[in-house]
């Protein structure tokens, strides 16, 4: 929880969650297997509101099946394998 807020939600802490992501080898369902990837690094931000607690359990589950990040060209960095 952070004291800063998130936009339209003015004074309201903000939870911060911070993805890491290392350097690895690109597993057989990836788009080039055996291919190195970079590390990479996100934020996102939730205002610390009762709707956010649901919205958070759904990132935590989205995340533990794989389907928030995926490895490919990257949009904001334009660069493959990241």
């Amino acid at each position: 929880l952070i004291p800063h807020w998130a936009g339209g939600y003015e004074n309201t802490p903000t939870w911060k969650i911070d993805y890491y992501f290392p350097s690895g080898t690109q597993q057989p369902c990836h788009p080039n297997p055996g291919m190195p990837y970079n590390s990479m690094m996100r934020t996102a931000y939730l205002p610390a509101i009762d709707a956010s607690i649901h919205i958070l359990m759904l990132l935590r589950l989205s995340f533990i099946r794989k389907l928030t990040f995926t490895i490919g060209t990257s949009l904001t960095r334009n660069k493959e394998n990241s």
